[in-house]
């Protein structure tokens, strides 16, 4: 299975940006050894910090990781711009929903890199009595 480099992902993103680690570092409210330190495998990049990562570099998780949907996923401006028109109940809808993806994603990346996970994610009891 191929693994996808977080580390080169960040150095890229930050170059297609012209920003410097410090820059970052600054927008996501972290040390800039810390950007540095993802950038060379000294320190793991933390899964919690996707978001913040995406929303400092104005781009989506799915832009990130580069997927299919690229072309048709509208970065996180375009998306407040369009948050900012809901109404309360719209709002808590969406959030709602947001957060069920969010969920499902997580299991996702879980269950590719642990597949026994399975049963425990989605509260299975094994065939063993």
């Amino acid at each position: 299975m191929e693994t996808f480099d977080v580390r080169a992902r960040i150095i890229e993103l930050l170059n297609e940006k012209n920003m410097k680690n410090a820059e970052l570092a600054r927008k996501i409210g972290c040390d800039r050894r810390t950007v540095a330190y993802w950038s060379t495998h000294q320190r793991a990049f933390n899964a919690d910090m996707l978001l913040t990562v995406c929303e400092a570099l104005d781009i989506t998780p799915n832009q990130f990781f580069k997927l299919d949907e690229i072309k048709s996923t509208p970065t996180a401006s375009e998306t407040l711009l369009k948050l900012n028109e809901l109404n309360e109940s719209e709002l808590k809808e969406k959030l709602a929903k947001l957060r069920k993806e969010q969920f499902l994603v997580e299991l996702a990346i879980c269950v590719q890199e642990d597949p026994t996970l399975i049963p425990t994610a989605f509260n299975l009891k094994s065939g063993k009595s």
